[in-house]
């Protein structure tokens, strides 16, 4: 999953991934995110640090209390 508040970002590493051969769902804030983490059960989460709203730290901090093991990428402009 990746995770990012820029469309071009977010279209940008999806597609390196999907090039890869990896299945990529993306959202576009926290929120979004954790909605979907739970339907969709990704093996791995890429995360923006700078978004609107929730930004990465506090969705980390959540991410971290509700799915424990799941790992995560960290990046930022």
């Amino acid at each position: 999953m990746v995770i990012d508040d820029q469309p071009g970002v977010r279209r940008l590493i999806a597609e390196a991934l999907k090039v890869a051969g990896f299945t990529v769902t993306a959202a576009t804030d926290g929120q979004e995110a954790l909605e979907k983490i739970v339907l969709e059960e990704p093996s791995l989460v890429i995360l923006d640090m700078k978004m609107p709203g929730m930004n990465g730290l506090d969705f980390l901090q959540e991410l971290r209390r509700r799915f424990i093991a799941l790992p995560v990428i960290v990046i930022t402009a």
